[in-house]
């Protein structure tokens, strides 16, 4: 049997009007780190989104969240911006992160992003 994973795995998620779109991402995500016994958060990085997309977020941290663990974290901000200044400024120091995952679920790109 292989020893437990010590390491901690962060996901960035920005969002923008994903009101529908959270609740899966979030839980196929859980699922996977479940599996695979691995700790684990999901920090919800969201612009102000005008469709209820916090509201779901909330949600969500009482649905994942215990007294002993914080599997989900909103970061709000005010307004749409970029998304890489929006995640570098929602994290500048995460804590125990020993992998970094970048997650865009956002059904369009920002013009600078294209190529």
């Amino acid at each position: 049997m292989a020893p437990p994973n010590k390491n901690k795995y962060s996901v960035l998620l920005p969002t923008y009007n994903e009101r529908r779109n959270l609740p899966i991402i979030v839980w196929l995500l859980a699922q996977t780190f479940a599996a695979h016994s691995l700790d684990w958060e999901i920090i919800i990085v969201d612009d102000g989104s005008p469709d209820g997309t916090q509201t779901i977020a909330q949600q969500l941290i009482k649905a994942y969240n215990t007294p002993k663990t914080e599997h989900i974290v909103l970061k709000p901000r005010a307004g749409n911006s970029a998304w890489g200044p929006r995640t570098s400024t929602a994290c500048s120091s995460p804590k125990g992160i020993s992998s970094l995952s970048w997650m865009r679920i956002s059904r369009t790109t920002p013009s600078s992003y294209r190529s």
